[in-house]
């Protein structure tokens, strides 16, 4: 990041702005960081702690296990009634139109399921990175004892997720553990 470029022309790394902002140069950015950072380390701890009891949330699954192995079960159970309604169409005559029916029913039963099943396994991978996120953001908070006086790109990239400057110039950074703190 070079001194004195405007971010509307897209030259701050990581970042898109939709607006036009000729009056916000990068040297501001990094100074709104350093005092966002600043407030972040000066309450280091108590923020450490609230992140203490999210990470014990994400890191129990036993609900969404327990869904799972529901789900699962279900689906084994209509996969079971499709191999008995196969099977008793084959040994014989059903009346065809009932058999679609029923047969089209266990479909959308088992599409059901699966769908559900997925929407599981995406919450999962969603916690899974947000966990991955909110380790990474702590760790360098924990690492970072002294008062950042100078712009840290390596430390910007690992905490920042979004910085959006707003209307009246005032910049919001959005940091890689859900925090806010406006400029």
């Amino acid at each position: 990041m070079g001194a004195y470029k405007k971010i509307n022309e897209g030259e701050v790394s990581q970042y898109y702005v939709e607006n036009s902002h000729p009056d916000i140069y990068e040297d501001q950015i990094k100074e709104g960081f350093i005092k966002a950072f600043y407030f972040l380390i000066e309450n280091k701890e108590e923020i450490i702690m609230g992140y203490e009891v999210i990470l014990e949330e994400l890191l129990d699954t036993t609900k969404l296990e327990k869904k799972v192995a529901t789900i699962q079960n279900e689906m084994e159970i209509v996969e079971e009634l499709f191999r008995k309604m196969v099977n008793e169409n084959s040994r014989k005559a059903m009346d065809q139109k009932e058999y679609s029916k029923k047969y089209n029913e266990l479909v959308e039963r088992y599409k059901k399921a699966q769908d559900e099943l997925n929407e599981i396994e995406e919450k999962q991978q969603e916690n899974k990175v947000r966990k991955d996120s909110i380790d990474t953001f702590i760790d360098r908070l924990k690492s970072q004892d002294t008062i950042l006086t100078d712009f840290n790109e390596a430390l910007w990239t690992s905490t920042i997720d979004e910085v959006v400057i707003e209307d009246d110039n005032n910049i919001i950074f959005h940091f890689r553990d859900g925090t806010e703190i406006g400029i």
